[in-house]
């Protein structure tokens, strides 16, 4: 990495410290699921519908 040992061994240490650091923090704090707001499932569910009409009429039907 460095040209010299000294930097080289100075270099590791900072990594090494910086290892330890991540080491020992904390875990983050596990997330609390929320419900999804009604509004965004209903335009989920409207959007589904649409595209699943739109695949419908794709498919293959007897005209006679």
């Amino acid at each position: 990495e460095h040209r010299s040992q000294w930097r080289n061994r100075e270099a590791a240490a900072v990594r090494l410290a910086a290892l330890l650091a991540e080491a020992t923090a904390p875990p983050p704090r596990p997330r609390r699921p929320t419900r999804v707001p009604r509004g965004i499932n209903e335009r989920r569910l409207r959007e589904k519908k649409r595209r699943s009409e739109t695949k419908r009429g794709r498919s293959a039907r007897d005209w006679g």
